[in-house]
């Protein structure tokens, strides 16, 4: 799977389970009290579940942000190789 479409899933999932929930709510035959108790509960578990997310995208982040850095810095010495080898080659 590729990196942009696992977010866009995990969003696409949260979003249908909370219409789904929210649907399931109205639909169900409970007092106002206890659909507001049912409401007060989804709630809390889409914060939590909200913060899972948010904790794994900042995991993701610095992973990406480490691999981009080994990369730059891959490259630069790349770079700094190649202008030493030009430099011997100019002199010679």
């Amino acid at each position: 799977m590729e990196e942009g479409k696992g977010l866009g899933f995990v969003l696409g999932l949260l979003m249908g389970t909370l219409l789904g929930a929210a649907i399931a709510v109205l639909l169900a035959p409970h007092s106002g009290e206890e659909t507001r108790e049912i409401l007060k509960d989804k709630a809390l578990e889409v914060r939590e579940k909200a913060k899972e997310l948010a904790s794994d995208f900042r995991e993701d982040a610095d992973e990406w942000m480490e691999k981009g850095k080994a990369v730059i810095q891959e490259k630069k010495e790349e770079f700094l190789k190649a202008i030493s080898r030009g430099k011997k080659e100019a002199i010679e």
